[in-house]
């Protein structure tokens, strides 16, 4: 990541986040909780208000991929794609991270497992989850679990955010929820937590598949 100025926006989770660096610290940040969708212009606006700097200044942009809110992902997206045609002398590097692989950094950093599985809910019968055994897990590690078929794991498994989709998990889980902003500091310099893109654009963003409904 460059060592100028970064701009770091999450939009996964109960809330928005956003965070100005420079110099290897954090100037300034804010985290607005309810739907992301409704805070991330806000809480960005705010961040560089706080800050005293245009989105031209930035030398870099660290923006969330999701799995999460596609809306949210999506917003944020359009946004950040935006900014490209503003005057930025230095050029601007975009970085994806995945509240996924944060959350599941985090849970082996404090210590409190070091073989678990951490799920998060995608559509009804359906949820991305990364399996970790000791390793840091990175964005290529993350996989589509079909709940119906089951599963079978003997660690334990995290749930991150609330089951709003009924994935109908049918094993036992501990419900977790995305990691306080402050400690997305300590990651965002660890090898493989950021991936750099061409383009802003959410991890998962292809076709969704629907099924026939059967009343029960």
């Amino acid at each position: 990541m460059n060592n100028g100025v970064t701009l770091t926006v999450g939009v996964e989770g109960n809330r928005a986040d956003a965070a100005i660096q420079k110099e290897a610290r954090w100037i300034a940040s804010e985290s607005i909780p309810g739907r992301p969708v409704e805070g991330i212009a806000t809480v960005i606006r705010n961040v560089l208000a706080s800050a005293e700097m245009k989105p031209s200044e930035m030398d870099s942009i660290c923006y969330s991929g999701g799995p999460g809110s596609l809306l949210a992902l999506r917003t944020l997206s359009m946004i950040l794609e935006s900014w490209k045609g503003l005057d930025s002398p230095s050029g601007c590097t975009h970085f994806r991270f995945s509240g996924l692989i944060w959350t599941a950094r985090e849970i082996l950093r404090t210590g409190r497992e070091s073989t678990f599985t951490v799920l998060s809910p995608w559509r009804r019968g359906a949820c991305f989850g990364v399996f970790v055994d000791e390793n840091q897990p990175n964005e290529k590690d993350i996989e589509l679990f079909d709940t119906e078929k089951g599963t079978n794991h003997d660690h334990p498994t995290f749930l991150l955010g609330e089951d709003r989709h009924g994935i109908d998990l049918t094993i036992p889980v501990n419900k977790v929820l995305l990691p306080e902003l402050t400690t997305l500091q300590l990651h965002l310099d660890q090898p493989g937590f950021l991936v750099e893109t061409q383009t802003v654009s959410p991890l998962f963003n292809g076709k969704v598949d629907y099924k026939k409904w059967f009343p029960k």
